[in-house]
């Protein structure tokens, strides 16, 4: 069992003291919390495989993100992220398809986080191209995944589907389609969110493997529709 304290609390300082500075002199903390997330994630890995082996040659290493935020183009020019971040897909997290995401930082306590820790599988945001393939699957064969949003292995996992964001507007080639809201999404990703609590109830990889496990379905159909299109499946628009 994992104790996530470590990892929770270095974010809850970093916080309030996102600079460079308070990163170097704190730099201990920060590779506890870091041993401690690369630990958990291996463990994930090597049991979520077992569901899906598409991921199986992913290690935490490959798959986190970086905790240095890309400024470049951001008014927020805060150094750091405050949360760990590991995204698993068949061809790594540098390629457009569909994996399954973890997201782990302290509860939000002055409404500053978009969210507070989350475990979730899908895409978000593909590029223009890779969304026009994934509508058109959805269009042919929607079924699938309307059948999948209805049973119960999605039910009782927990997961909601973010539909924040959807298209005006539906293109004409896909007018009159039964699955007209699934079609406009902008996102195709199916999300769990946890409060400190209940991170920390029981153990967090057994609470991640139950919920991941049942979104295969999902990603897999995904994922067919992208590597049967020929298209390269790169993050260029």
């Amino acid at each position: 069992m994992h104790n996530l304290n470590n990892i929770f609390n270095f974010f809850r300082q970093l916080k309030y003291n996102n600079n460079v500075d308070w990163m170097h002199a704190n730099k201990q903390l920060y590779e506890q919390a870091r041993t401690d997330f690369f630990a958990l994630g291996d463990e994930i890995i090597q049991r979520l495989s077992v569901a899906d082996e598409s991921i199986s040659h992913q290690t935490t290493k490959q798959s986190a993100f970086r905790l240095a935020r890309d400024t470049r183009f951001s008014a927020n020019k805060l150094p750091y992220h405050t949360h760990f971040g590991l995204l698993l897909t068949p061809q790594g997290k540098m390629s457009a398809m569909a994996g399954y995401f973890i997201y782990l930082q302290p509860d939000d306590e002055d409404g500053d986080y978009f969210t507070t820790s989350m475990i979730g599988a899908g895409i978000y945001a593909p590029p223009a191209k890779l969304a026009k393939v994934i509508r058109q699957a959805i269009f042919d064969d929607g079924d699938v995944m309307q059948n999948y949003l209805q049973s119960d292995t999605y039910i009782n996992s927990g997961l909601q589907l973010y539909t924040d964001e959807t298209l005006r507007s539906l293109p004409k080639q896909w007018a009159g389609s039964p699955h007209q809201d699934l079609i406009r999404n902008k996102h195709w990703m199916l999300c769990k969110q946890l409060t400190e609590e209940e991170s920390q109830h029981g153990n967090f990889a057994d609470i991640a493997i139950n919920t991941l496990s049942a979104a295969k379905e999902w990603n897999n159909f995904i994922n067919q529709a992208l590597i049967d299109s020929g298209e390269s499946l790169s993050w260029k628009r």
